[in-house]
């Protein structure tokens, strides 16, 4: 450990001497190189002349080179850059909404310039149109830049559709007109006069025969015969005598099971075919005035 200390500290002085050392030779050469400049080893003092080896500039440093006519001594002289005298920048191309500009500016003293960018404007939108939702359409804003007549629309309400009336008839057709604009007129084929009357009649024995399927009802008499009504016509309703009170009231419950059955037999396909009729009659319409 001792003999590490020792080696370390030998290290120490051995830089310390070396530098001074090195101190000592700067400072000599120094002051030979002043002395020699100050005096001419032909001679007296030295007797130089000028050389401009580089010119000065705006931007640039210049250069001048002194020889001693005696004995050849030289040395240079820096001469500092004078700088530019600038002036005002100026636009060189304009900006636009989307594009950036260019502005350059000159030396007054030379030729030399710069250049710089301009940030583009960017759109300066206003409000040109505003139209409100109707039948058809969406209601919107319509606006336009200032400068390059770029335009946007901006949606504010979906279209409203149409409120129809109801359907009219006007000759062969049937028309129906929208409530918020008489000019939206629909129309479709009307359904004839005997497809008229054949749907009222079909509907009339419908009713018949419901009424003929209507169950009797027992009332108290003294005749043992069963009698109609006035008018001749069956409607249902007959009069039994008291013996044969509880056997109408049976027959009665087992007629209205019938009707039931026959209805539901007879009746429902003849109102499912007049729908699909019906259905067919309208499609035709639609594809006639679309």
């Amino acid at each position: 450990m001792k003999a590490y200390k020792k080696c370390e500290l030998k290290r120490a002085y051995a830089i310390r001497i070396t530098a001074i050392l090195m101190l000592c030779l700067a400072m000599t050469a120094v002051f030979s190189t002043v002395s020699y400049a100050a005096s001419c080893p032909k001679g007296g003092e030295h007797d130089y002349s000028v050389k401009l080896v580089k010119q000065a500039s705006n931007s640039e440093d210049g250069l001048r080179t002194y020889t001693c006519k005696k004995c050849g001594h030289s040395y240079d002289e820096v001469i500092e850059n004078f700088g530019h005298e600038w002036s005002e920048w100026s636009v060189k191309v304009a900006p636009k909404c989307n594009k950036t500009g260019i502005e350059e500016r000159h030396c007054l003293k030379c030729d030399s310039s710069e250049e710089r960018r301009i940030d583009s404007l960017g759109h300066n939108y206003k409000l040109k149109n505003e139209k409100s939702a109707n039948c058809t359409e969406n209601g919107y804003r319509q606006y336009k830049c200032s400068r390059c007549g770029h335009s946007y629309e901006e949606i504010t309400s979906d279209a409203l559709g149409h409120d129809w009336g109801e359907w009219e008839r006007d000759g062969d057709d049937e028309v129906r007109v929208c409530r918020r604009n008489p000019a939206h007129v629909e129309k479709r084929l009307a359904a004839s006069e005997t497809e008229n009357e054949e749907d009222e009649n079909k509907t009339e024995e419908i009713k018949e025969e419901k009424e003929e399927k209507k169950p009797v009802t027992a009332v108290g008499s003294t005749d043992d015969t069963p009698t109609s009504e006035s008018d001749g016509s069956r409607r249902g309703s007959l009069e039994w005598t008291g013996a044969n009170t509880i056997v109408a009231a049976g027959g009665s419950m087992i007629l209205v099971g019938l009707g039931t059955m026959l209805f539901t037999a007879y009746i429902s396909p003849w109102l499912w075919v007049l729908g699909k009729r019906r259905k067919k009659r309208e499609e035709m319409q639609r594809r006639a005035y679309s």
